[in-house]
């Protein structure tokens, strides 16, 4: 089928406004999003999740695909059926533009050169007007607006499926391109989930100035990313698993957070002068220590190779438990305190053991424990929880208020010389 175009330039780029059917589009569109830890997960409750998900946005009559080069979030139903039911409704409209990159199947280097203006036909060029006939060769993926696009997709009324969408078009973009434009319009917003953005940091070419994200800071985010990239995906890593990468794993602790955590340590803080394996090495061995210090607390069994044995171990420390120490609140106090720790222990395993076994039995990190404790103090019972000559810290909350109250009691337990 053929499509108009008007060729727009801008900065020697050029992309094209164009308009189609929300049934012819549905012919060319690949809906995807961006799952780039699969690998971790086989064999797994999240794998089976991912599939009866993807079968779901199926049933609803969408093609879809998960992909460690998409750079879109994961599609949320809710809102598919909130915009199939408002575009449905008589006088509603949506004015705004999908951006689509446009790929022939041919072309081997996807990329915007001159094998893609080959295929464009020249109407008037004095006013910018084209064509492009579309075939079986063309898909195209969206680099932006695909929740709108999904909700035209999966709408049934006849005047809907008949509706032209406006679209610009790329032909042609890397996934550099298409991320740097995702995180330039999202970023500059109201952001998305910054777990996201973060991740695609992480595939910009260096050649992107980002009104954002300057060339410095853009380094340190990709070390940032690598380094909690590596802690997920290792099975060797005290968080395994444990931090939720882009809405997967099995923690409880999201890769934002991590990210806005390691960044100052990393870019400009005390980690800034050593290399990124130096960077990551203090941070392992900081954690690990960490868990050695509270294991019944942790959610990763040390030196267990056992699945299904961590597992159980997870799933009774995050959700029977509800120990808050690898949450926000405990992983937020220990990550703000790493400076002084550092500059301690450096790279020295067991220097960091030494210091934060001072730590234990000194801080509760589950509610139902401390009541427990409480009661039976208030008992005289004698039993393992019997009153030491000190009480033991427990604080709740997750905001930077109950953060550094935490951060401040742990270092005068480490440091307290009386």
């Amino acid at each position: 089928m053929k499509i108009p175009l008007i060729q727009i330039n801008q900065k020697n780029e050029y992309i094209y406004s164009s308009k189609m059917k929300v049934k012819d589009l549905k012919e060319f569109v690949k809906l995807n999003f961006r799952y780039p830890y699969l690998e971790s997960q086989k064999n797994t409750k999240e794998q089976s999740n991912l599939n009866d998900y993807i079968l779901k946005l199926i049933n609803k009559g969408l093609t879809v695909e998960s992909s460690p080069d998409s750079i879109q979030r994961k599609i949320q139903l809710d809102k598919l059926n909130s915009i199939s039911k408002y575009i449905e409704e008589e006088n509603n409209i949506i004015p705004n533009s999908i951006i689509l990159g446009c790929y022939n199947k041919k072309i081997e280097n996807k990329s915007l050169d001159k094998d893609y203006y080959q295929l464009i036909d020249e109407v008037n060029k004095d006013l910018g007007f084209y064509t492009i006939d579309l075939s079986n060769d063309y898909e195209m993926i969206v680099i932006d607006g695909q929740h709108r696009l999904g909700g035209y997709f999966i709408s049934k009324d006849i005047n809907v499926q008949n509706m032209e969408v406006p679209l610009i078009l790329l032909f042609g973009p890397s996934l550099s391109v298409s991320s740097k434009i995702f995180i330039d319009i999202n970023g500059n917003q109201k952001p998305v989930d910054k777990s996201l953005i973060y991740d695609l940091t992480a595939v910009l070419e260096n050649e992107f100035d980002n009104d954002r994200l300057k060339d410095k800071e853009i380094k340190s985010i990709r070390d940032c990313h690598k380094i909690i990239k590596t802690l997920y995906s290792n099975p060797k890593s005290p968080l395994y698993k444990q931090i939720r990468m882009l809405g997967t794993g099995e923690g409880a602790i999201s890769q934002a957070f991590l990210v806005e955590m390691l960044y100052p340590l990393v870019n400009n803080g005390v980690l800034s002068e050593y290399s990124m394996q130096e960077q990551f090495n203090s941070i392992y061995m900081y954690l690990k220590s960490i868990q050695k210090t509270f294991p019944d607390d942790w959610p990763i069994l040390d030196n267990c190779s056992d699945d299904k044995k961590q597992s159980e171990h997870a799933n009774i420390v995050l959700h029977e438990k509800k120990s808050q120490l690898s949450k926000t609140l405990g992983m937020g106090a220990f990550l703000t305190i790493f400076p002084i720790i550092f500059k301690e222990c450096k790279f020295e395993f067991i220097r960091y053991i030494n210091v934060l076994r001072k730590l234990t039995d000194r801080i509760i990190w589950s509610k139902k424990e401390y009541e427990d404790y409480l009661s039976h103090v208030d008992d005289n019972e004698d039993n393992i929880y019997r009153l030491p000559y000190y009480e033991p810290i427990y604080i709740e909350g997750t905001n930077k208020v109950a953060i550094n109250k935490l951060s401040s009691e742990i270092i005068k337990l480490i440091f307290d010389k009386s």
